[in-house]
């Protein structure tokens, strides 16, 4: 490549202006197209830096200085090289569109990470506050649960007790008996009901235990039929069942 073609090929590229000054920063000489850059009509040792360029005022031209993506009041963006001299200075303006839509690009990308952080700090600040929520709501819960379950619990241990002395009084009655025997398991099953409600608060707590017991299966059954009597015989159903089980057949579980 020529030298020639090296320089309209750095033409194309950054479009450099150089401006010649002297020591009171009056334009003396340029060379490029001062309009590219949106820059008024030069008049040669009559234009002052200060007068097209304030964006360059304060700046020590007595000092060999590169000021990087400065936007002029067209909003242009460019690169200013300053090589002072002994009778002035030279300034350099070279094209830096592309570098600056870089670095807003950047700037945005930055600003949209630091949006999107912001609004993940908040998510997570309103599941904390949602999870201490359902927190309170849980044990509110367990709460009345507990609470109401004693409720419960204080009547049927007093029809319990009621059927103990119901059974001492009526023991050579087999029929009533019988029917005391039943009203006492659906009595004892509720309890059970009620207790495992009294059980449902340590679930969240990780206390609640289940008691493994050995149950012979036919007692089970016939529990059930007693329940399921009284019922049958107040809508005159004839309820039949027959119940083979082995005997040393056993089940493991909680009887509640």
């Amino acid at each position: 490549m020529s030298v020639q073609n090296e320089a309209q090929w750095l033409q194309t590229l950054f479009s450099p202006l150089f401006l010649y000054f002297n020591r009171s920063a009056i334009l003396l000489n340029v060379s490029g197209e001062p309009s590219f850059y949106g820059l008024p009509e030069l008049t040669i040792r009559k234009s002052k830096l200060v007068d097209f360029l304030p964006e360059l005022i304060g700046i020590d031209t007595r000092q060999k200085a590169v000021i990087p993506l400065i936007t002029l009041s067209n909003n242009a963006t460019v690169n200013f090289h300053i090589n002072p001299h002994r009778n002035g200075f030279e300034l350099l303006m070279l094209d830096a569109s592309e570098d600056g839509k870089t670095l807003q690009s950047a700037q945005q990308t930055s600003n949209e990470a630091q949006l999107s952080h912001a609004k993940s700090k908040q998510l997570q600040q309103e599941i904390k506050i949602l999870n201490n929520e359902l927190i309170q709501a849980s044990r509110a819960k367990s709460l009345f649960i507990s609470g109401m379950s004693h409720e419960f619990r204080t009547p049927i241990m007093g029809m319990l007790g009621n059927v103990a002395w119901v059974e001492k009084q009526l023991s050579d009655d087999t029929n009533a008996m019988q029917k005391l025997n039943a009203i006492e398991t659906n009595a004892t099953y509720l309890l059970g009901l009620v207790d495992n409600l009294l059980q449902h608060g340590k679930i969240s707590t990780e206390q609640l235990k289940i008691s493994r017991v050995s149950v012979y299966p036919k007692r089970i059954f016939h529990s059930v039929l007693e329940t399921m009597l009284p019922l049958a015989e107040k809508r005159n159903i004839v309820l039949a069942h027959e119940i083979k089980l082995p005997r040393e057949l056993n089940l493991l579980l909680d009887e509640y």
